[in-house]
């Protein structure tokens, strides 16, 4: 890895029976990578342990990041084997894609593409020496943009000779539920062969986005013909197939795991008896470039051949169309370009960001586009760009970008508001201006810190109240304005006012945590039921518990007690030290806990629709194990205000 913390290479061991004599060996892939001053990858050389698949792929980029060479050499000779030149419009459209497959300075393959404005029609393949289309797909689109059909017909001595045409559907969040593939195998004007697939999205999973937990495939007959389902944690666990004869008998039914890379990539598909089923090898920008067996054996080159559909970052590729699903937008990884305009207006903090074709900004090796539209990575490091601009203070980051995997780990300050994007909004232009309210310049919270340390709250506490202490904290007006920009979007939901009310207070608690020092920790915690964060002080090691309150709420009632009372607080306490176990966070809380270390127990309120917007804040001692020295949090916190 570089100082810059991009990735130059991976070394890549798998253990296979070759001589199938019980013994797996040792089979190796290298892979190296080389960027431009951009950061757009530029090279990348696969060393594998089958030199049918060794290669040295090279790209050329313009200036705004368009693709404009591939030159590959296959055998490691230094000559360049087969090349292919793109063209665009004045819009960044890719029009014509021209391969050269011997590198003679011959186009053997001419690939045109079409457009209707933003939205990519069709995708011609010519074979220039024949002088006749080899296929043709076209696509028609919805009238919120989404893929409704698409088209592929085959030709044979320039006659259309098979016809597949898959129609989609979608739920009122724009996400992918069901496909019909219907298959014309001889093109003369009838569907021989109909299998229809439902997928079930489960909206609110640990990944944080959309994910398919369920496949069900029917014939014709509406007989169902397989069922596929998921395990999902952070990521994809495991898949078990069911197949049934029309009399709805099982005939088979087998379980895989699934491995993945750095990248999320599925790179290694396991049996139930952890024994290798498939191992995977992609090029960056996500083409399959081999399938091998437990033997070493080639299973084949293409994802059809693959026993799952999860495979390149870990997202679903849909083989009748030959591209990748990414919930608002298809991907397709031959041109690493999407189907359609990016939704996502861009990000000033990251120009590359106002592309609306590309893939991950020329660089898929560190990026990652879950969403279809934006790019995580550089959505992550455009917080570390607007922090580095703005503040001497590198922390400003909140600390967040460390310890995130995930981009929704990445804002562990907003875990709910997140939750709740996922659940009435999830559009990346809102995630946005969310993240860049995730760094302030120090001299913009000057104001807040000194209010707090007014009341005896300071970056390095070293007195815990015994009773309540409250302030009204009137913020700055740089960060009032960032707020009510935000909000002003927001509030127009109606029957959604009060989720925004909470997005607004898990703000306002971002920016104690900022002008406390608190470090958020990776802990697993109920964002819905539990505290909004449990978190460290950098300088002291004091754990503190913090709630958040937008608009006019106040504390609520549990089983486990009332919210922020010592009852409730230690329930809570319990389940993330025992979630928590093995790691650093969760050992350092556990042992504060069990050494009855005083905690901060603290609450913040913002409410923006207030004509005196102030940050309401207090705090009190909380003493492990039960907190009951905990006083009455007072009328303004337990009724609305």
């Amino acid at each position: 890895m570089r100082a810059d913390g991009k990735r130059i290479g991976v070394t890549e061991t798998y253990w296979l029976d070759e001589n199938q004599d019980g013994t797996p060996e040792a089979h190796t892939v290298d892979i190296d990578w080389t960027y431009d001053a951009l950061g757009r990858l530029t090279q990348e050389t696969i060393d594998h342990f089958h030199n049918q698949f060794d290669q040295t792929e090279t790209f050329e980029y313009d200036l705004v990041g368009n693709r404009t060479k591939k030159e590959l050499d296959s055998d490691f000779d230094g000559n360049v084997d087969e090349a292919i030149a793109y063209l665009y419009d004045a819009n960044d459209r890719l029009q014509t894609e021209e391969r050269d497959v011997n590198n003679d300075s011959t186009v053997d393959v001419t690939t045109t593409y079409a457009y209707d404005h933003t939205q990519q029609t069709s995708k011609t393949v010519f074979d220039n020496s024949a002088s006749q289309n080899t296929s043709q797909t076209s696509f028609e689109y919805d009238l919120q943009g989404r893929l409704y059909t698409a088209t592929v017909t085959t030709y044979t001595s320039g006659t259309a000779s098979r016809i597949e045409k898959t129609t989609y559907d979608y739920d009122a969040t724009g996400i992918r539920v069901s496909a019909k593939h219907q298959v014309d195998t001889d093109a003369n004007g009838t569907w021989d062969e109909t299998t229809d697939t439902e997928y079930l999205v489960d909206h609110q999973n640990p990944t944080g986005y959309q994910q398919v937990i369920k496949e069900t495939i029917y014939d014709d007959q509406g007989n169902v013909v397989k069922v596929i389902e998921y395990n999902f944690g952070h990521d994809e666990i495991s898949q078990t197939v069911t197949e049934y004869n029309t009399a709805g008998q099982v005939t088979a039914q087998h379980t895989e795991i699934f491995g993945h890379d750095g990248h999320g990539s599925v790179k290694v598909l396991y049996d139930a008896a952890a024994a290798i089923a498939q191992v995977y090898t992609y090029e960056a920008y996500g083409q399959m470039l081999a399938i091998h067996n437990a033997i070493a054996g080639v299973v084949g080159t293409t994802e059809a051949t693959a026993l799952t559909t999860l495979l390149y970052s870990g997202e679903q590729f849909d083989s009748r169309i030959g591209q990748q699903y990414l919930r608002a937008r298809y991907y397709d990884p031959n041109s690493g370009r999407f189907n359609r305009l990016d939704p996502f207006a861009g990000n000033s903090q990251d120009p590359q960001s106002f592309h609306k074709y590309l893939y991950t900004h020329g660089n898929p090796v560190m990026g990652l586009d879950p969403t279809g539209v934006f790019d995580v990575i550089s959505m992550l490091a455009s917080v570390d760009i607007s922090v580095s601009t703005d503040s001497k203070d590198a922390s400003a980051s909140v600390n967040a970008i460390s310890t995130a995997h995930r981009f929704k780990r990445t804002m562990q300050i907003y875990q709910k508001a997140l939750k709740i994007f996922n659940k009435v909004r999830d559009t990346a232009q809102d995630i946005a201006d969310i993240i860049d309210l995730l760094s302030f310049d120090p001299s913009d919270i000057k104001g807040i810190t000194n209010s707090l340390a007014a009341v005896g709250i300071s970056k390095a506490i070293t007195y815990l109240p015994d009773k309540v202490i409250s302030r009204k904290i009137t913020l700055p007006k740089k960060v009032l304005k960032k707020f009510n920009k935000t909000a002003s979007r927001f509030y127009g939901w109606g029957m959604f006012h009060s989720k925004v009310s909470e997005i607004i207070g898990e703000l306002g608690l971002g920016l104690i945590l900022y002008a406390l020092d608190f470090e958020m920790a990776p802990l697993t915690i109920h964002a819905v039921h539990g505290p909004d964060q449990v978190a460290r002080q950098r300088s002291t090691g004091l754990w503190g518990i913090f709630e958040a309150k937008g608009g006019k709420a106040g504390l609520g009632g549990a089983k486990y007690g009332r919210q922020m009372m010592g009852d409730w607080i230690t329930h809570w306490m319990k389940r993330m030290i025992d979630q928590n176990q093995g790691t650093s966070f969760g050992e350092s809380l556990e042992d504060a806990y069990d050494d009855k270390s005083p905690m901060l127990a603290a609450i913040a309120r913002l409410n923006l629709r207030d004509p005196n917007t102030q940050l309401h804040f207090a705090a009190q001692k909380y003493e492990p194990p039960t907190g009951s020295n905990m006083k009455w949090w007072g009328d303004e916190w337990n009724k609305p205000y």
